[in-house]
């Protein structure tokens, strides 16, 4: 890969939401640990709010500490004047999506740094046609699965081909190569074309399309199906897709040994047969009501399978409203529970 060269000076623009900052910081440390690249500047975009995410907070808190890169956050964006308390989470994702990568613009535009390569957060692609004149290698990380990149890149074929709403489509949708997709199991995103989150959806998976290359993390080994479609050129054509994870966290402690519940849950698994475990996690954009998380325990049990649960305290109302105050409003402690 041309990145190899540690005289590199990376700007990488990472989305709010600890599902993508995690992953996203995860892959600075690596690229300066590793010395693939010799200098990282690492840029976040926030939102003016009075909940501020406490577990974002902390998270970017610990990677300063690390003081393996320079974390510059970009002016925080004001949502009240965009939209109303009552809009929906998509609604202000769209803001989000359009203002950062123009944020990141004017931000860099007046700074004095001299970069050698951009990567960019796949849901914020709007940069790189952007900065295209810079004439710098441009570059998208997906801190998602590889299926999801085949989707998003597939997208604005679809945009195309398809009129009317994809729920209205009576078959699974086809993508070259990978899993078809029930129109109704479509990511939120693309539920309502007359929405301006699909639009910015859509532009970002054009702007993806323009890309020098694709991280994303995933392994081959996990999904090699879709990464040789996505390799094949059937999809889309001349965007390599590198297959970079799987990036997670290092829960060991300081002496390199797994601590307290984290320890629990690996000495547990060690002991079961290969695939015989189930994993459930909801992810971080996600929370549960006590009904919800009632039944999913319901389920669990009556499966009859041995399974890890990544899951937090209840919520009174369930779903993606706290994904962008996450640790504010619930703890942010995970609890592991499995059957013996």
């Amino acid at each position: 890969m041309a990145i190899s060269n540690n005289n590199h000076h990376a700007l990488l623009l990472v989305s709010p939401g600890i599902g993508h900052i995690i992953p996203a910081l995860e892959l600075a440390k690596r690229l300066v640990t590793h010395k693939i690249i010799s200098k990282l500047t690492f840029f976040y975009g926030s939102i003016k709010t009075s909940t501020p995410s406490k577990a974002e907070t902390q998270i970017l808190q610990s990677a300063i500490k690390e003081n393996l890169f320079d974390l510059i956050q970009l002016p925080p964006i004001d949502l009240s004047i965009h939209v109303s308390p009552h809009d929906t989470l998509e609604t202000k994702l769209a803001i989000i999506m359009h203002e950062i990568p123009l944020l990141f613009m004017s931000t860099i535009s007046t700074m004095n740094l001299n970069p050698t390569m951009i990567i960019t957060d796949f849901f914020f692609s709007q940069v790189i046609p952007l900065a295209k004149n810079l004439n710098l290698p441009i570059f998208a990380f997906a801190p998602t699965n590889s299926w999801l990149v085949a989707l998003g890149l597939h997208t604005p074929t679809l945009d195309k081909e398809i009129e009317g709403e994809y729920s209205n489509e009576s078959k699974p949708i086809p993508i070259p190569g990978c899993k078809s997709v029930h129109p109704l199991d479509l990511i939120p995103m693309m539920h309502d074309r007359t929405q301006r989150i699909y639009h910015e959806f859509v532009g970002a998976c054009e702007g993806a399309a323009l890309a020098d290359g694709i991280f994303v993390n995933t392994f081959h080994e996990l999904e090699p199906k879709t990464l040789e479609a996505l390799g094949s050129g059937h999809i889309i054509a001349k965007v390599p897709v590198y297959p970079v994870g799987p990036i997670v966290r290092d829960q060991r402690g300081p002496n390199g040994s797994n601590e307290g519940k984290i320890s629990d849950v690996f000495e547990w698994l060690d002991k079961q047969e290969e695939e015989s475990v189930v994993y459930v996690s909801l992810g971080s954009g996600y929370t549960m009501s006590f009904v919800e998380m009632k039944e999913m325990a319901l389920g669990l049990e009556l499966s009859g399978n041995k399974f890890v649960w990544s899951v937090r305290p209840p919520v009174t109302k369930a779903g993606t409203g706290n994904y962008l105050t996450a640790g504010e409003l619930v703890q942010c402690d995970i609890f592991f529970i499995y059957l013996l």
